[in-house]
């Protein structure tokens, strides 16, 4: 076990049962992110642009960025399955002693960090339970809001250079969150809350048909997931996140090679900020009156958990 999660666990006030209403708890490792470009390397991926060598400043924002991610990730947990959780729940204590701890980090940099978390929690939460589909990617970009405090901290702000990692750290959460939904539909229409990019903006009566032929989609959201990851790290100095992304088109051509390139004319095209699914839906529905087999191939590999760990950089 690595610092980050030894962190995390030292801030759980209790043990932590394995399972909730029957379903199992997100792991250490997921909370942590560990091998993560947002997890782990998030911290050093910001600092690479203060250009400054102060190793207690790089763990601060390192073990900031991580306590963050974790935040979210158990709300997010307890917020999709509907989990009723107490404030004397171990759960719910766990995400008040991250908070207390995460603005103790931030009071090294700025003397209003309550009033800095209030800020970000506001618009993260508001997203969550106001979803707009017709604004896919920024209210993606909010749901998760809480993971961009770090830039909102002057010390990482005031160099410009910042504002292209900014840029790429919300392009690059949304490639993810793409491939999460991509391979979770299924499971994403069952569950109480509804946010799937795929299937939340289209015609309900287009649902069952979207999800048995996903495997239509695959080629071209591999294809517009690496073009616009290249286009977004032209500007990028961070060898950090650089190498993260030449690992990741890598993995995206090995995919590609595997599944092969038919349908991938159904590419969603531009940028990540116009996607829209509904745009493809005539020429997707058009492919799939030409299908010979009915149910869709499931492209296991295919998810943002594979994409986006790195274990050596």
């Amino acid at each position: 076990m690595d610092h980050n999660q030894n962190v995390l666990l030292s801030l759980c006030p209790g043990v932590l049962p394995n399972e909730i209403n029957g379903v199992v708890i997100p792991s250490i490792y997921h909370c942590a992110g560990t091998d993560k470009l947002i997890g782990q390397y998030y911290g050093k991926a910001i600092f690479e642009d203060i250009l400054c060598n102060n190793t207690a400043i790089e763990e601060k924002i390192s073990i900031l960025s991580v306590v963050i991610r974790a935040y979210i990730v158990i709300d997010d947990f307890i917020k999709d399955n509907d989990i009723i959780v107490g404030t004397d729940h171990v759960l719910q204590q766990w995400l008040i002693n991250i908070q207390s701890y995460a603005n103790d980090l931030i009071s090294n940099f700025s003397d209003l960090p309550n009033e800095i978390w209030g800020t970000y929690y506001r618009e993260y939460d508001t997203a969550y339970f106001d979803f707009d589909s017709s604004d896919m990617f920024n209210n993606i970009i909010k749901k998760c809001f809480l993971i961009y405090i770090p830039f909102s901290l002057e010390i990482i702000n005031s160099n410009k250079r910042s504002e292209t990692t900014y840029d790429f750290m919300k392009n690059y959460l949304f490639a993810l969150q793409l491939l999460d939904d991509f391979q979770d539909m299924e499971e994403d229409i069952s569950a109480p809350k509804n946010h799937n990019i795929f299937l939340s903006c289209i015609e309900p009566s287009l649902v069952n048909t979207v999800i048995d032929h996903k495997s239509i989609i695959a080629p071209g959201l591999l294809s517009f997931i690496g073009e616009n990851l290249e286009k977004h790290t032209s500007l990028v100095k961070s060898n950090t996140i650089l190498t993260f992304v030449k690992k990741n088109l890598v993995w995206i051509e090995s995919q590609l090679s595997k599944i092969g390139t038919e349908h991938k004319e159904l590419n969603f095209k531009g940028s990540f900020s116009e996607f829209n699914f509904n745009n493809i839906i005539p020429s997707f529905l058009d492919a799939v009156s030409k299908q010979k087999v009915r149910k869709t191939i499931v492209y296991k590999e295919i998810r943002a958990e594979n994409m986006h760990t790195v274990t050596v950089l």
